[in-house]
């Protein structure tokens, strides 16, 4: 099929190896006419070796071979295809290191390597390739800096570096960037301060440094993130409070800020203005103060998670207008008063106020949570029984209700466990 320009075999069964005449000049004519094969979802485990004195088309525009079972280095001579605008080899168990000879992708768009075994720095050539606009390399086991000259492929939309081993600082150029919608670093060994470069990128929406080793204070300016609308920060070393600039981010979704330890003082009343907030969470610090009720004007929020914090005073009753919250953890705080009934407007929830002082009955309103999955009210000071309609939350899976009086045992019923521990 010499006038064959598009060959779309993904999500099958296929397998063996992928054939060379894909990727090689092997007509008569001496030359290839494919522009785009996709062959993801797949089942082959390796690439034919290319004939000898071949060269790779130069037609090839997109080569998608992900989610498959290919093995062996990243193979060099795919740079000899020069055309590529975009190459997909993520999910595979592709291993050995990024040829210096990637420069040779002028016209890649797209480099998807994510999902693999790689290893070893990345090279700085790649820095040639002024078109990319995606880079993937996540979860391999690439190492060393994050090579500086990322900062000079002034077209890139999406960086993704998490899930590596990756070292040193985050480079200061990257917000020369200014068309960069994602930074993702998450699980890495970076360390020092976030460069206040990046906080000139205004079209930023994610920004996620979760699981290194960065310290130092939030910085303020992360208010000038006006487009952020993912913020994670989780499980590094910051200090300090939470910057009441972080009120300017009206269009923030989700924002995790747990696992730091050094985090503390009170919460600053801009972060109860955040229009599109639907995940918080800051456990895992040393917050205080009241148990903000400054949280109930959030409408569209999912997950409020305060846990292991230093919050005390009690419940507030208004958490029940939020009808789309899914997630209530306020365990391991200081906690007094009783579980307001209101919590019961709460339709779908799960429900985790572990070692707090919380007192007095279970409220039997929780019986009507009948998408309850979690109740998670261990080692607290509440007395009576489980109201015997929570039966009736047949989505229920789990009942933790250590220390209360052994009373609250007396129902039987497949549809919880409950436990002592």
């Amino acid at each position: 099929m010499p006038k064959l320009q598009v060959l779309a075999l993904a999500r099958n069964r296929l397998s063996g190896d992928v054939p060379a005449s894909i990727f090689y000049n092997t007509s008569a004519a001496g030359s290839s006419s494919l522009r785009i094969v996709q062959l993801g979802y797949n089942e082959f485990a390796g690439l034919a070796l290319p004939p000898q004195g071949q060269h790779a088309s130069t037609a090839l525009r997109v080569l998608d071979l992900k989610e498959n079972r290919l093995t062996g280095d990243f193979p060099a001579w795919f740079t000899n295809a020069t055309g590529l605008t975009v190459l997909d080899l993520s999910g595979n168990t592709i291993s050995g290191s990024l040829p210096p000879e990637i420069d040779r992708f002028a016209s890649l768009q797209e480099l998807r390597l994510g999902r693999n075994s790689m290893a070893g720095p990345v090279p700085g050539e790649i820095g040639r390739c002024s078109g990319l606009q995606v880079l993937d390399l996540e979860e391999n086991q690439f190492y060393g800096r994050i090579p500086a000259a990322l900062g000079s492929l002034s077209l890139l939309r999406d960086l993704y570096l998490g899930g590596n081993l990756f070292s040193s600082v985050i480079p200061a150029n990257l917000g020369n960037l200014s068309k960069l919608q994602t930074i993702s670093l998450y699980g890495n060994k970076i360390s020092g301060s976030i460069p206040d470069e990046l906080m000139k990128l205004s079209n930023l929406t994610t920004l996620d440094l979760a699981g290194n080793d960065i310290s130092g204070e939030i910085p303020s300016t992360i208010g000038d993130l006006a487009g952020l609308q993912t913020l994670n920060l989780s499980k590094n070393g910051f200090s300090g409070g939470i910057p009441a600039e972080i009120g300017r981010l009206l269009n923030l979704k989700s924002l995790d800020l747990s696992g730091q330890r050094n985090l503390s003082g009170n919460l600053p009343a801009e972060l109860f203005g955040l229009p599109s907030l639907q995940v918080i969470s800051l456990a895992d610090n040393a917050f205080s103060g009241q148990v903000p009720e400054g949280f109930s004007s959030l409408w569209s929020l999912h997950v409020l998670n305060l846990s292991a914090n230093s919050f005390s005073g009690v419940i507030p009753a208004t958490y029940g207008y939020l009808q789309y919250l899914r997630v209530l953890s306020l365990s391991y705080n200081n906690i007094t008063g009783e579980i307001p009934a209101d919590l019961a407007n709460c339709s779908n929830l799960t429900v985790q106020l572990r070692y707090n002082h919380l007192s007095g009955p279970i409220p039997e309103d929780l019986a009507r949570l009948s998408a309850l999955v979690e109740l998670d009210l261990g080692q607290n000071n509440l007395s009576g029984n489980i109201p015997p309609d929570i039966s009736n939350c047949t989505s229920l899976v789990t009942l933790w209700t250590a220390t209360i009086s052994p009373a609250i045992f007396q129902i039987r019923s497949p549809i919880f466990r409950s436990s002592r521990r």
